[in-house]
This record gives C-alpha cells, structure tokens and sequence, in this order.
C-alpha cells in the first residue's frame, strides 16, 4: 500500500514538469549593438570632500536660518547618538575591568563574655 502510494505521487510529480509535444520557443529580437554603446560616457568624479557650507543660505530667508540653528541645538538624533556613544564606552570600560587585578577584604569583630 506503501510503496503504491510513492509510485502514484512520483508519477504526479513528473506528469506536472510536462511541457506538451507543441511547445515552441519563442523567438526573442536580440540587437546587434546597443544604444548606451554608441554614448560618450564620462566617468563619474564625486567631490564628497568638498565642503558646501550651510546649505539653506541659498534660499536667503532669516527664518529658515532660524530653524535650523534651533534645531541643530535640540537635536534629538544627535542626543540619541551621544547617549549612544557614552554607554557604548561604559561596556567597554567595563569589560577592561576584568583584565586588572582585584582587592577584596573582608573584616569581622566579635565580642563574648562568659557568665562565671
């Protein structure tokens, strides 16, 4: 019953990877050469270490400026990664911790009379 059932699965799964006897690639018009080859392309030169300055100068409107000095005063993101970078080196000092030696002490007193 067992292996009736593998042989009827195995069959099902090979009748669904049938194409048919019709089947015709279709044909796929393919270029000679291509349009980009016949452009005079220009190497890209990123100038990312040009300083641009403050970029909403340019608009010349005080208020703008305005908003932006606030904001770059209370600047949650710029808190957010503060906070991040002060913690960040908290862990570190205090996985170094276990690289120094430790001191530890422990003291006691103890007084007794006796009843003679």
């Amino acid at each position: 019953m067992r292996t009736v059932g593998l042989f009827i699965l195995i069959l099902s799964l090979l009748s669904a990877c049938a194409v048919g006897p019709d089947y015709k690639r279709p044909a796929v018009p393919v270029p000679t050469t291509f349009t980009e080859a016949s452009i005079n392309w220009k190497t890209a030169q990123p100038q990312d270490t040009v300083d641009r300055g403050q970029w909403w100068e340019i608009f010349n409107e005080p208020q703008l400026s305005e908003l932006e000095t606030e904001l770059n005063k209370s600047n949650q993101n710029i808190a957010t990664a503060a906070a991040n970078y002060r913690q960040a080196q908290a862990l570190v000092n205090q996985a170094r911790a276990a690289f120094f030696p430790t001191l530890t002490g422990v003291g006691s007193v103890l007084r007794q009379k006796s009843g003679t």
